[in-house]
């Protein structure tokens, strides 16, 4: 088969498949427990970087990192778990998110302020990416932010 065909054909099925997403960026897990370091934590999950405004972790009420006053690290949300199954790291929560489909509903636990002792669970209904796209177009640059 030529090359080009295989290239059209690939292009074709990415364009077509619709992938989910919660509406929220996540640290990086070396940065996550970098801070955690900082703070003296052990952060172990996904750590809420930042969430779309409108978008679906925003309606969840997740709670991005951010800087205090005099630009200390506020810890937000640290998504410990979804759907029951625990959340070690960044790719335990991208594989659970990809397994699912735009319209499905996640049930995460998440450790307020990254403090354990202060759990919530909070529902998150998927959209797509280019649903997201959307929203983030409607509202500007609008968006809660962290560190």
């Amino acid at each position: 088969m030529p090359v080009d065909t295989v290239r059209r054909a690939v292009n074709q099925i990415i364009r077509q498949t619709t992938y989910p997403t919660l509406g929220a960026n996540v640290y990086e897990d070396h940065l996550a427990r970098s801070i955690g370091e900082r703070l003296g934590k052990r952060l172990e999950g996904a750590l809420v970087r930042e969430v779309v405004a409108g978008g679906p972790a925003d309606a969840a009420g997740l709670v991005p990192a951010r800087r205090g006053a005099r630009g200390e690290i506020v810890l937000g949300d640290l998504i410990t778990a979804v759907g029951g199954v625990r959340v070690r790291q960044v790719e335990d929560l991208i594989a659970a998110v990809l397994e699912k489909k735009p319209g499905d509903v996640l049930e995460l636990a998440v450790a307020r302020g990254g403090d354990p002792s202060r759990p919530a669970r909070r529902l998150v209904s998927l959209v797509s990416r280019d649903a997201l796209k959307r929203v983030r177009a409607g509202r500007g640059p609008r968006q809660r932010r962290g560190p």
